[in-house]
């Protein structure tokens, strides 16, 4: 017989479940802003209709042209894809049910509600009253956002400054930078950096001071970048040297991770614009390398396909500075 009895055992499991379920998160990886950079932030029922995922799996349906579908404003978009998964066909994705789950949260019922009842509930709301009653319901006590000094909207709202909500962290992505040097390396000289297609010594150092910069001006968390299948280090790609030359002594420098996603194949189908990536096994062995050849640097992990999981674990449980 079990040491514990029945009794025991079923108060030792509501324990663990209670403690649980009240434990405070920290979300490390969003794609939510601060509410200071206005509709950048998305919420509300609209916007969590016309998530990509749920705008992909609608065109498995839809007839409509693509471009179409983009031409009609946010909220004909979000009735269109409403009507199809929700209404005309079982909501049972992972993507619907993430909407389901947060009505209920929310305290509404979906089947009892029209999306017209839906907006007039979530028009009643002040963007920071919701986004405090989303993170008590979800237990969360701190939000880490995706930020962009390429993006023309956000870089304007960080130059100029702005009262930041605590419980918004940034992490500074870098994709451009990495994926498509060139083009990058222009757009930073034209923000007042001297760096050339050319990968120098004075390239490097000048990248680093951007990179610097912006993790200042940010309070960055950490660095990022989604990367392709194909992504190898090292190597002599310009991706691998700016990684081994810029990214890594400058995240040594401020002491903060370095953040890869590998797998994320882009623009698959570009009719669809962000809902058109893909995804694609990815080979662990740069991760090995950057873990093994770095042991000052600490990295982020995630891959996207679902076949590099376990061995994605067994790194971490080699390297101290994999997480």
């Amino acid at each position: 017989m079990h040491p514990l009895s029945v009794p025991a055992q079923e108060n030792l499991t509501g324990t663990v479940h209670r403690i649980v379920d009240e434990a405070k998160i920290q979300d490390i990886h969003t794609h939510l802003y601060d509410p200071a950079f206005g509709e950048l932030l998305l919420w509300g029922i609209d916007d969590l209709l016309v998530y990509h995922y749920l705008i992909a799996e609608a065109f498995r349906y839809l007839e409509i042209p693509y471009e179409t579908f983009w031409a009609f404003p946010k909220t004909q978009q979000a009735e269109i894809i409403w009507k199809e998964l929700f209404i005309e066909h079982s909501p049972i994705s992972e993507a619907c049910r993430g909407v389901i789950t947060t009505l209920n949260q929310l305290g509404i019922d979906p089947r009892k509600n029209d999306l017209s009842t839906l907006r007039n509930w979530f028009s009643n709301w002040n963007v920071r009253d919701y986004i405090t009653r989303c993170m008590e319901l979800a237990r969360v006590e701190s939000i880490c956002m995706t930020n962009s000094p390429f993006d023309d909207l956000e870089r304007a709202i960080w130059i100029k400054g702005f009262d930041r909500d605590p419980r918004f962290h940034a992490a500074l992505r870098i994709d451009p930078l990495l994926v498509s040097w060139p083009a990058a390396s222009q757009l930073i000289a034209s923000w007042g950096y001297e760096t050339t297609s050319a990968l120098t010594q004075k390239t490097f150092d000048e990248a680093r001071r951007f990179l610097a910069d912006w993790t200042q001006r940010m309070n960055a968390r950490y660095v990022m970048v989604s990367l392709s299948p194909e992504f190898r280090f090292p190597a002599s790609d310009e991706c691998a040297v700016l990684i081994e030359n810029v990214v890594l002594p400058h995240c040594r420098e401020f002491g903060i991770p370095f953040a890869l996603m590998p797998g994320v194949k882009r623009a698959v189908n570009p009719a669809l614009r962000l809902a058109g990536d893909g995804v694609g096994w990815s080979d662990l062995q740069p991760v090995q390398n950057l873990c093994a050849g770095y042991p000052e640097n600490k990295f982020l992990v995630t891959t996207l396909a679902r076949e590099t999981q376990h061995e994605l674990c067994v790194l971490a449980r080699k390297f101290r500075n994999l997480h």
